[in-house]
């Protein structure tokens, strides 16, 4: 699927909260596993690097759709 298919499925997902670290990156040219890192990192600095909220907890991360959304949404204007 192209990144803009994907911003679309995720787009249609009204009823899930979180998504996959995957998907978010499949829509941002990022590997899951690079979302999965800085997630971590921001958690333990404090910062928000990504731009987009994240669970943590342990080896898991996901996604706040609503957040991932309204972050691309922001980035996506001129």
């Amino acid at each position: 699927m192209s990144p803009k298919e994907v911003l679309d499925a995720i787009r249609g997902l009204e009823d899930i909260v979180f998504i996959s670290v995957d998907m978010a990156g499949k829509v941002c040219g990022l590997g899951g596993n690079t979302i999965r890192l800085q997630a971590r990192e921001d958690r333990i600095t404090g910062r928000d690097m990504l731009g987009f909220s994240c669970l943590v907890a342990k080896s898991r991360v996901l996604v706040n759709r609503k957040s991932f959304l309204e972050y691309i949404d922001k980035e996506a204007k001129p």
